[in-house]
């Protein structure tokens, strides 16, 4: 019975925890594209400028996650 106790709590903490990430990866992401539709609006015409960016932004998103 305890064990079974353990392993649902954990089953839990594990979708409690999905959550989070899927939503932190979501505002990170999020971030990324209003970032990205800054840029574009404050440099237009600059397509090879946004597209430097954007790979840069894109990077960054993993490092957006964890932190």
């Amino acid at each position: 019975m305890l064990a079974e106790a353990n392993v649902a709590l954990l089953s839990i903490v594990e979708f409690q925890y999905a959550q989070e990430v899927t939503s932190m990866s979501q505002v990170a992401k999020l971030f990324a594209e209003q970032f990205m539709r800054g840029v574009v609006a404050k440099n237009p015409g600059e397509s090879e400028f946004h597209q430097a960016v954007e790979e840069v932004v894109e990077s960054l998103v993993p490092v957006l996650e964890r932190h």
